[in-house]
């Protein structure tokens, strides 16, 4: 069974333009890649290759804290559901939010 390997990153577009030769070399290396993302344009350019892109509305500048929370509980369910073995955060908000996720999502 292929190991899971989880990207959280804000933007699809961001994936793209600089997280898209680590995702496909990942990949490659037989990880079964996960990118949790908030999809606006740039979803089947990531699917394209041989990833599962997982949406999520996040906001970066979001300052609502009972919105913030939900993100935090969305990405619970979303680590729980997938379980990755590996998790690489890209950026102040997941690294934060992806640190709690994994925290909560243990067993």
């Amino acid at each position: 069974m292929n190991k899971k390997l989880l990207f959280f990153v804000t933007e699809d577009w961001f994936v793209c333009s600089h997280w898209l030769p680590h995702v496909t070399a990942a990949r490659d290396a037989g990880y079964q890649v996960y990118v949790v993302t908030r999809v606006r344009q740039h979803r089947a350019i990531i699917e394209a290759r041989g990833v599962h892109v997982v949406p999520l509305e996040l906001s970066r500048r979001g300052r609502n804290p009972m919105a913030e929370l939900r993100v935090i509980a969305d990405l619970i369910k979303i680590y729980r559901k997938i379980r990755p073995d590996l998790v690489k955060h890209v950026a102040m908000k997941p690294v934060v939010y992806g640190t709690i996720a994994a925290w909560f999502s243990q067993p």
